[in-house]
């Protein structure tokens, strides 16, 4: 009877070996998994710039209405409303805001005040003042800045 030695096994039998002591991952597995990663964290990525820019829109619509409410006052403190650029700019913050962060344009993050009509924006961030008997203030921000939201329904 032939004797066998101990590494002889049948092919079969050594391939299925070999295949269970491999590790890692093959280029093909490691590559599709990086692609749904970037896909997963891409989906991600866009949803929080999105709710990043929805709450600004927010502020900046808080912002509008405290700076209105801040013209009323003026108006009844003083009969009349602002009637240049630096007595708007020099309204006092309201209790509560911060007086760094008073007048600041949350979607642009400025605090640049433009006196021009009604209307007529020149869409660089900050506020438009309009002066006289029924003064307005609106922010000069472009509707494709906002996702397609127009300020001037604010």
């Amino acid at each position: 009877m032939p004797s066998r030695l101990p590494c002889a096994r049948p092919a079969s039998r050594a391939r299925s070996t070999w295949f269970r002591h491999q590790s890692g991952l093959s280029l093909l597995e490691l590559t599709l998994v990086l692609a749904i990663s970037l896909i997963i964290v891409s989906g991600t990525l866009y949803q929080a710039r999105q709710a990043n820019l929805d709450s600004r829109i927010q502020a900046s619509k808080t912002m509008l209405n405290l700076v209105r409410s801040e013209l009323a006052t003026y108006r009844y403190r003083n009969g009349r409303y602002p009637t240049n650029q630096a007595e708007f700019q020099a309204m006092p913050a309201p209790p509560g805001v911060p007086a760094s962060r008073w007048l600041v344009e949350p979607v642009s993050g400025t605090s640049a005040v433009i006196i021009i009509p009604p209307g007529t924006a020149t869409n660089t961030g900050g506020w438009i003042y309009t002066p006289g008997a029924n003064a307005t203030v609106s922010v000069n921000l472009a509707p494709a800045s906002l996702g397609g939201e127009d300020p001037a329904t604010w």
